[in-house]
């Protein structure tokens, strides 16, 4: 898909995390524009995942600003640091749905209760709205027969899309998905994926962490390369995958270089059959 509002929905600037001795991210820019899907790619130790981590305070970065939809969430200049409450911090966390590599999903809670459990719990939703709308989640990825089982009794690709579908239950602004397809057998990853493709055509804006390379170049409307802890290439997945304008990015995603070289410059989008993963490190 491809986004064409103005608006920005996030907006990092100048992030900056450490850890020891490890300097993670160096000073680290970036505008998300609402409906815009951004892939985020990267050797392991680049810096991606801690970015996304830091886009809802999940890590909090040493030192920027992080703004979303306008309302500050972190920002620490010098010595100086933004003062919020824990009631205020959630309020524009809650604005961000996140995904992880590996469910996380409660063991003991039935599919639809761990849907439900944060609009019970944080935003009070009657437990009759919460159900309805767990329940049309449930139908939205593919799993309405799926709701009283609990995840030991589902695949990983089905507790991945519950776990999609928990974050959807807040109705967030903006979806970050770190690594969602890592941790699934390579026959579960398809339907991990179309729910994703799914969701960004409906418009969703979303940041993914992937190494799913074909996915990015298929799906997102920018692929982020991260290299040594900065942005090292940023632009349209047509351009900067295909191209050898960078030797790290070059090197990295390899043989999907080649294989997207055939593609004509009209040819349709790749599918889930070709979709190749890059690894390095």
């Amino acid at each position: 898909m491809t986004s064409t509002s103005p608006e920005v929905v996030l907006s990092l600037r100048g992030i900056e995390k450490s850890f020891g001795t490890q300097h993670v991210l160096r000073g680290v820019d970036l505008d998300v524009r609402r409906g815009e899907v951004i892939c985020l790619i990267g050797a392991s130790g680049s810096g991606k995942t801690s970015l996304l981590r830091c886009m809802n305070l999940l890590m909090e970065p040493d030192k920027g600003e992080i703004l979303i939809e306008g309302a500050p969430l972190f920002r620490r200049v010098g010595q100086e640091k933004l003062k919020l409450s824990n009631a205020q911090i959630n309020a524009v966390r809650s604005k961000t749905g996140m995904v992880f590599q590996n469910f996380n999903l409660f063991p003991h809670r039935t599919a639809l209760r761990n849907i439900t459990e944060a609009p019970l719990v944080v935003k009070k939703v009657p437990r009759a709205e919460a159900e309805a709308l767990g329940n049309k989640l449930l139908t939205r990825m593919g799993l309405q027969e799926a709701g009283h089982k609990h995840p030991s009794q589902l695949s990983g690709g089905q507790q991945q899309r519950i776990a999609i579908a928990r974050a959807l239950a807040m109705q967030p602004t903006i979806m970050l998905f770190d690594e969602p397809t890592s941790a699934l057998d390579p026959e579960l990853v398809g339907e991990v994926l179309a729910a994703i493709r799914q969701l960004a055509t409906e418009g969703m804006t979303m940041v993914i962490v992937t190494h799913e390379i074909g996915l990015a170049y298929e799906l997102a409307d920018r692929v982020i390369f991260m290299d040594q802890g900065v942005i090292a290439a940023n632009g349209d997945p047509r351009e900067i995958l295909v191209s050898n304008a960078n030797p790290r990015l070059a090197a990295f995603v390899g043989r999907f270089t080649e294989q997207a070289r055939l593609l004509s410059p009209l040819a349709a989008p790749l599918g889930a059959s070709s979709i190749t993963s890059s690894k390095e490190g």
